[in-house]
């Protein structure tokens, strides 16, 4: 915790100067009474007893440095278990005692044998050998006392909050830098991918994490490894709770040793309210203060901000490209997309068929269910015909109750095998009120490099007509 508010590599350039001032052992230590910068050595006595048992000087230690504060005294004079006086003082950064200054190994004169009887039972040295490097410690006089006491408090008085304050500052200026760019970086795109790989390397970089993870529902998931799955379930407990989800020892867990860190945290990325994800850490050592709280969230509202900007403008992309009662393609769009795979098709000499489908006696439904249920209609037709295309098909509203539908790299065969699949599968379908409803089907397939995308909807309208001239519920095609 120390490290948090001190720079200790600072900080034991300016207790090494005290140390060889006053020529004594002199120690940082934390709040359990653990040595985190030790100026000067300890005297071959104490490092005897301490290699021997070291945990009973660390104990002694946070003994008396809780009675420093519990006592209103700034100063503790005290004896350890091993006969030697210390002194120790209080490192108080804005009020709060977080560990203490240690001026230890200092001599009065040799203790009594009954010292030395109990440090044998604890270490298992020698009475005698004891006794010998004891009496090798230098004795210290009354005077010498208070101005070592005197001396140490005014150290820790002074240095550990200016150092403090210094750090802050430091910190600070770090935070400050380290948002400006992911700001500045975040504001130059809107594609939700680049912002999530963007932001999981920053915040790596930027804390002390073995793996970071961002869920975004039902839009794109990123993360540091392949714990997709696991990922999604912390999202989804996060969504449930509306709370950030700590999971410690995570590392002894069967579910989460895939992780391979000792805590996992997962924290909510939401926007007006609304939980649009979350964000995971995986981390061993995890304990942020204040003000890396505070930086942290800050970096949360940002990423909250931009995820939503992108979601956002996704979602008015999509409007302009989507058909709002199907939610399939609008023709605009589908010309586009006919445009482009249309110069690839000519490039790689390849095959490229166009189908346009027409729902037969629309007009009667409609007239029979009425506008909404036309619309249902139209909604349940896509999504039959959506279970019969592949992947790289494009499927898109043409107009009224016609659809049109993009097939790449698909000859005249194969495109009235998935014409025929779709007829037969609406004339299945049972709709609204069990009402049956069958549909017509043009076919247009180009192997010629010098036809356009107009000329090839053409044929396929022609063919369309066809269809329905013929009965409907019928399929023709014709290749260019």
């Amino acid at each position: 915790m120390l490290d948090a508010f001190i720079d200790l590599r600072n900080w034991q350039k300016i207790q090494d100067k005290f140390s060889k001032h006053i020529d004594k052992p002199v120690s940082l230590i934390d709040e359990n009474g653990e040595v985190k910068v030790l100026s000067n050595k300890f005297p071959l006595f104490c490092e005897t007893v301490m290699n021997k048992n070291k945990a009973l000087c660390d104990m002694c230690r946070a003994d008396n440095f809780q009675k420093l504060k519990e006592s209103k005294n700034q100063i503790r004079f005290y004896k350890c278990h091993a006969g030697l006086l210390n002194i120790m003082v209080p490192v108080e950064i804005e009020g709060k005692k977080v560990g203490a200054l240690n001026i230890s190994s200092i001599s009065q004169g040799m203790p009594d044998d009954k010292v030395f009887s109990d440090l044998k039972r604890r270490t298992n040295v020698m009475e005698n050998d004891l006794k010998d490097l004891y009496s090798d410690i230098k004795r210290s006089n009354v005077d010498s006392l208070k101005y070592l006491g005197a001396g140490i408090y005014t150290l820790s008085e002074t240095v550990p909050q200016l150092e403090y304050e210094s750090r802050v500052k430091d910190i600070k200026f770090r935070e400050m830098s380290l948002l400006h760019k992911l700001s500045t970086i975040l504001s130059l795109s809107l594609e939700l991918d680049s912002i999530l790989d963007f932001s999981v390397k920053f915040l790596k970089d930027s804390f002390k994490i073995n793996r970071c993870g961002i869920i975004i529902f039902d839009q794109a998931q990123k993360a540091t490894d392949k714990n997709h799955e696991l990922d999604l379930k912390l999202a989804g407990d996060v969504k449930k709770t509306g709370n950030s989800l700590i999971i410690n020892n995570a590392d002894k867990t069967e579910e989460y040793s895939l992780y391979r860190s000792k805590k996992i945290i997962a924290f909510p990325l939401e926007f007006k309210n609304n939980i649009l994800g979350a964000l995971i850490f995986g981390a061993d050592d995890y304990n942020l203060d204040d003000n890396e709280k505070k930086f942290l969230s800050t970096i949360i509202q940002q990423l909250n901000l931009s995820i939503e900007n992108c979601i956002l403008y996704k979602n008015i992309e999509n409007q302009a490209i989507t058909d709002p009662l199907t939610q399939v393609y609008n023709r605009r769009y589908f010309m586009e997309v006919f445009d482009r795979e249309l110069e690839r098709t000519k490039r790689n000499d390849r095959e490229l068929s166009v189908i346009i489908l027409d729902i037969d006696h629309f007009k009667a439904y409609n007239d029979n269910y009425g506008h909404l249920g036309g619309d249902e209609l139209l909604r349940e037709i896509v999504k039959v015909v959506k279970e019969n295309l592949r992947v790289p098909d494009t499927l898109a509203r043409y107009g009224g109750e016609e659809f049109v539908i993009l097939l790449p790299e698909t000859n005249q065969y194969q495109a009235l095998h998935v014409a025929e699949r779709i007829r037969k599968n609406v004339e299945d379908y049972n709709f609204n009120n069990n009402t049956k409803v069958t549909v017509s089907l043009g076919i247009c397939t180009s192997n010629c490099k010098s036809y356009d995308c107009l000329k090839i909807l053409g044929q396929a309208d022609r063919m369309l007509y066809k269809s329905k001239n013929e009965g409907r519920n019928k399929i023709f095609n014709n290749v260019l």
